[in-house]
């Protein structure tokens, strides 16, 4: 068994294998953006701007992590005396802005101010220990160096800390804040105690984030709840917040929203993206049905349904041709971007 989770570890930090980690890691924030995105557009969830900035950030630091792997990949840039660092380094800053997002989903100066705080000491503290590893000019694996235990521990007091304001302030989903921070400072213990002391990275922690990273977009999940519970009956929510009722409250996060959200990261069949999608949107926004369509490219052609997926009856739908002059409302609202409720 142990020597099955060492190929494993190994394969997450070796070219190419390790090419898998970083996809898995940029889809897996990209789809939480891209929910956050249009769910911004519709004003249907609160406080999804401050999702979309704390998910584009993350998403840039993956792809800066992408970019500088590619180049050490060829030659350009010296794995040993920049990327590893840079790793540790990205570990950390993202580390701040995940722990951001669980902790502040509502506008808060002070944990606003803290974050940003931290971010440049993060900046900061780069320098430094990219200033001292070169003078050292890469002697010893990175695994074996103080600059990589400077790094961990700097990010389990992150993981600490923000673990400690989601206990305090118990926002939405908090539990599952709580145990994606909780995984990822189980990598950073696992790789203070049991480093691979011949190698630069950390499969420990790049197993962590992969395991963690799909709960994502549960981020999403109840805020889309609350919000279509206000939109649909604003009335009993008004009520609701003046006298408790248990039967009012909306719904906590389903198992399934992580499951669906997991499998569409995980997903490499083209065909089957789009219904893949469209489960992960309806089981995050409680939808019976959801349809991925594609825009007409001229008008009266017909719109592509790409997939879909029947909640009711579990079961994905086939890709299929909708005739425009039978729904010209849908086909109008497609074709100009606008949001169509259609009245029972």
């Amino acid at each position: 068994m142990d020597r099955i989770l060492q190929q494993l570890l190994g394969l997450l930090i070796a070219p190419p294998g390790n090419i898998i980690y970083h996809l898995v890691m940029a889809f897996a924030v990209f789809a939480s953006l891209q929910v956050a995105i249009i769910a911004r557009r519709s004003g249907s969830m609160r406080g999804s701007a401050r999702v979309v900035f704390g998910l584009n950030i993350l998403l840039i630091a993956q792809l800066a992590l992408f970019l500088a792997s590619g180049l050490a990949w060829q030659g350009v840039v010296d794995a040993r005396n920049f990327l590893a660092l840079f790793d540790r380094a990205l570990v950390f800053f993202s580390l701040i802005w995940i722990g951001w997002l669980w902790a502040f989903p509502t506008r808060s100066i002070r944990g606003d101010i803290f974050t940003v705080t931290l971010s440049l000491a993060a900046a900061i503290l780069f320098f430094f220990t990219f200033t001292q590893w070169q003078l050292e000019q890469g002697l010893l694996p990175f695994n074996a160096s103080w600059e990589d235990w400077t790094w961990i521990i700097a990010s389990q007091v992150a993981c600490a800390v923000y673990i400690l304001f989601i206990l305090l302030r118990r926002g939405e989903n908090w539990g599952i804040g709580l145990a994606m921070l909780g995984l990822q400072a189980a990598g950073l213990v696992a790789q203070l105690f049991l480093p691979a002391t011949g190698s630069d990275f950390s499969g420990y922690v790049r197993l962590a984030q992969l395991i963690s990273y799909p709960l994502l977009p549960s981020l999403l999940a109840r805020a889309f709840l609350t919000s279509a519970a206000a939109q649909s009956n604003p009335s009993a929510l008004n009520q609701a917040t003046t006298t408790p009722n248990p039967a009012a409250a909306p719904r906590a996060l389903d198992i399934r929203v992580v499951h669906a959200w997991l499998d569409l990261s995980l997903q490499d069949d083209p065909d089957r993206t789009p219904g893949a999608v469209a489960k992960a949107v309806a089981q995050t926004m409680n939808a019976d049905l959801c349809l991925v369509a594609s825009v007409p490219e001229t008008e009266g052609a017909p719109v592509h349904i790409a997939g879909g997926y029947d909640s009711l009856r579990e079961e994905e739908l086939p890709p299929t041709l909708l005739d425009t002059s039978r729904t010209p409302s849908l086909s109008n609202a497609l074709t100009k971007g606008k949001h169509l409720r259609i009245l029972a």
